[in-house]
């Protein structure tokens, strides 16, 4: 572990101050592991995304330095997952917050009393509480559609069931109560005859599976899982207007599909 330092990390400055920092705790600041750093070495940054617009900013000021080390040839940033996953969260609170009429996420706030969750929140316990809020909301969903798909009032029944028979009470549920199929036969419909809270419903646990499905695979490091979610993150934070992170997703794109070398990948 690398000891704190008063050294901020907005700044250019800041983050230039740290890399020295990091090499000189690593014992690699000497003249020769610089100079061994930066003609065999490839280092993988990883950090919040303003560190990473920072570090990446930084890197283009030094293209010009005279030496490898120096013009950061070694660095490779890439964005941390769990403040990607705080970003995932706030744009499921800002798509799905609704109203306390509707079936959105205010709606289960108020009927549950949770406090604090209206609003966005920097700091504070929100985050936690906004992930447990998706999670438990999810639960509840994806309960009632097996309840729905198997004809049943009482869940308990479904112990009765043989494993084939409920994998396929499951592929029924993601492809008719959960998947984007389902929303777009629902949209051929014409609208005086759509079913909004429906839809919303089915839309809610296409994203929120989602949601849950990359959480799960960030914790048990399925990295398969993390990639093949890249495509559906950057359409949703270009939709939601997060420009930060659609630009993050599609730099990594760019880097796994184009420039990185196999070893790096």
């Amino acid at each position: 572990m690398l000891g704190t330092v008063h050294i901020e990390e907005a700044s250019y400055e800041g983050n230039n101050q740290l890399i020295m920092e990091w090499f000189k705790q690593l014992n690699l600041h000497t003249e020769d592991e610089r100079k061994r750093t930066g003609l065999e070495h490839v280092i993988v940054w990883v950090g919040d995304q303003l560190t990473v617009e920072r570090l990446r900013g930084l890197f283009k000021y030094r293209a010009q330095d005279h030496t490898s080390f120096d013009r950061l040839d070694w660095l490779v940033v890439v964005f941390g997952w769990f403040h990607l996953m705080m970003a995932f969260a706030n744009s499921m609170h800002k798509q799905y917050l609704g109203t306390n009429a509707g079936r959105g996420l205010m709606h289960a706030f108020t009927l549950l009393e949770w406090k604090g969750l209206h609003t966005v929140q920097t700091h504070g316990p929100f985050h936690q509480q906004l992930h447990d809020a998706i999670y438990h909301v999810t639960e509840a969903h994806i309960r009632d559609c097996w309840r729905v798909i198997s004809w049943t009032e009482n869940l308990a029944d479904l112990r009765q069931k043989k494993p084939e028979d409920l994998y396929k009470l499951a592929t029924e549920i993601v492809d008719q109560l959960s998947s984007s199929s389902a929303i777009e036969r629902m949209d051929l419909q014409p609208e005086d005859e759509r079913d909004e809270i429906f839809r919303q419903a089915i839309l809610w646990n296409h994203d929120a599976l989602h949601y849950v499905d990359l959480n799960e695979a960030i914790r048990n490091g399925d990295i398969g899982i993390m990639e093949q979610t890249l495509p559906y993150l950057l359409f949703r934070f270009a939709g939601g207007k997060n420009s930060k992170y659609t630009i993050e997703i599609l730099e990594l794109l760019q880097c796994l599909h184009r420039e990185w070398p196999a070893d790096v990948r």
